[in-house]
């Protein structure tokens, strides 16, 4: 019987594993780009230009926001490719969701057996935050988010076998390498995770160890001598730069939104987070079943995972501006949870199984008719083949459906073949629907029509010495997305300038120019970003 069983896992990786690269890749490069992602792109291309890795910048500006990790990996990806395409900035995203998936499945496939892991691991693949938001761009989180749960887990797996040695130096080494990504909360989630780790496992004194403090030496020799080569080239003040750092995770607090906003995020929050991962969210509904805290509690992994997970969310569940990717580390502990107590309910079934089942399986039933939705809807109904599409959807989802309720023992596994099949039917739908009318395309067309009416003459952005930086980016200038291809098209960096240079264009925003003498040649608007003018000055 294991055997059979073992089989049918392998045809179910097989079968997720084929539909996830077309899921994942098909149309991904007509996917708008926000501004977040071009960010990130614009440092890497400018530090490509530039032949510096050490100093972000934008427009030649330094960029203080993020450290360089992930700029770096875009860099890599870019000369590897010779490309600067939204795919391309898109693919550590995707490459970090299958590492990620596969991390949850290998961390917990001995405890609670394989179906147990390839359920959990598709389930991450296919939460809806994941698979129609998060996998459609090129931001840090998913790459920070698979390091720090690696930490959570790699902390635990040497803790229980007491390789204390191991696990500092572990710890510590993923700590710098997630600061290298995003800052200063990868500092956060080490400190309360071993707090937890060690307090609940009641050896708290082996945090005053020798190995512990060898572990913080090494997080303090990579991140001092990353700063060491940062400021040997930079004439910055260090209170500029780790001021910048730290007031990116204090703006986001009460402080700044007021006691009121933040006492309705306090109820508002986690009801945001059951949409933003649905429909595997479902599984909340096994804690109204008596015993599910007791069950938890006497299972020392589970409990260590809820003591993770509560510990690390207090910051963004008390924070008014939290966005759902800044917990993707910490979704896959809860729902290893939710997912013990479905596969320990199945063996003695009640209305809280069978609730979570037909909800699932209504999912699988009602998703077969989206068809009609696209054939009716005005921003899809002219799109090519869409009736072929609504007609291969339904069939698709019925024969899902069959085996949905036919094989109880697969069910959650269909569910996730499911969702890569809507997946796939939403990048020929939904996806084209938005290049249509999207206004990040017009900005892009907008972007290649100046390059090639400025190609050969020298292009920068015109800033006011009189004005000051951005009060939060704390750099001049913020057309990223329009500048991003803007600079990718004419093959170089636009840079900020304060200088009026004769016989070069400029691109200025018309409050900077005050009294200055110029001549217009165009004017531009950049959807969603701050209007300009091409000049010349006289």
């Amino acid at each position: 019987m294991k055997g059979r069983s073992d089989k049918f896992l392998i045809l179910f990786l097989v079968l997720a594993a084929a539909l996830f690269i077309p899921a994942y890749l098909i149309n991904l490069n007509m996917v708008q780009m926000i501004r977040d992602e071009a960010i990130r792109a614009i440092v890497a291309f400018e530090m490509i230009q530039r032949g510096d890795y050490i100093t972000p910048t934008i427009g030649g500006e330094p960029y203080l926001m993020k450290p360089p990790l992930f700029n770096w990996i875009l860099a890599a990806l870019f000369q590897l490719t010779g490309s600067y395409s939204e795919t391309v900035i898109r693919m550590p995203v995707i490459i970090t969701i299958v590492f990620f998936g596969a991390t949850i499945f290998l961390f917990t496939r001995k405890e609670f057996g394989n179906r147990f892991a390839l359920v959990n691991a598709l389930a991450f693949v296919t939460y809806g935050r994941i698979i129609f938001y998060e996998s459609l761009h090129g931001l840090i989180d998913m790459t920070f988010s698979w390091l720090t749960y690696s930490f959570f887990l790699l902390s635990w797996h040497f803790f229980k076998r007491k390789k204390y040695l191991a696990l500092f130096l572990v710890a510590y080494a993923i700590t710098a390498l997630s600061y290298l990504l995003k800052g200063l909360p990868s500092l956060y989630f080490t400190a309360v995770t071993l707090l937890v780790l060690f307090i609940q496992g009641k050896q708290f004194r082996m945090l005053f160890n020798w190995r512990h403090f060898l572990g913080i030496g090494l997080l303090m020799l990579v991140l001092g001598g990353y700063y060491w080569l940062y400021f040997a080239k930079n004439n910055l003040d260090p209170d500029q730069v780790f001021n910048v750092l730290t007031g990116e995770v204090t703006r986001r607090t009460v402080v700044r939104f007021g006691i009121w906003k933040t006492i309705l995020h306090l109820f508002t929050y986690p009801f945001e987070n059951l949409y933003h991962f649905a429909p595997w969210t479902v599984l909340v509904i096994l804690f109204f079943r008596k015993g599910s805290l007791k069950f938890i509690r006497q299972n020392e992994r589970l409990r260590y995972m809820a003591l993770v997970f509560f510990f690390n969310i207090i910051p963004y569940w008390t924070s008014p501006e939290s966005y759902a990717r800044y917990i993707l580390m910490l979704v896959p502990l809860a729902m290893t949870i939710m997912l013990a107590l479905y596969f320990e309910y199945q063996r003695n079934r009640n209305w809280t199984i069978q609730a979570v089942d037909y909800i699932f399986g209504g999912i699988i039933g009602l998703a077969g008719f989206a068809g009609i939705g696209f054939l009716l809807h005005p921003a899809t109904r002219d799109l090519p083949h869409l009736l072929l599409i609504s007609i291969l959807l339904f069939l698709a989802m019925s024969i899902i459906s069959y085996f949905f309720w036919k094989q109880k023992p697969y069910r959650l596994l269909w569910l996730a073949i499911a969702l890569l099949v809507i997946r796939m039917a939403f990048n020929y739908t939904i996806i084209p629907s938005w290049e249509k009318s999207h206004p990040v395309v017009a900005t892009k067309k907008l972007a290649d029509e100046l390059a090639d009416q400025t190609a050969g003459r020298k292009l920068y952005v015109y800033w006011n010495p009189d004005f000051k930086p951005d009060p939060y980016f704390q750099y001049r200038y913020n057309n990223e997305i329009f500048t991003y291809y803007l600079s990718t098209s004419r093959g170089e960096i636009t840079q900020v300038k304060t200088e009026k240079i004769p016989g070069a264009l400029y691109l200025a925003q018309w409050e900077h120019l005050n009294k200055a003498k110029y001549k217009v040649i165009r004017k531009i608007e950049p959807a969603w970003q701050v209007p300009v003018v091409l000049i010349e000055f006289k």
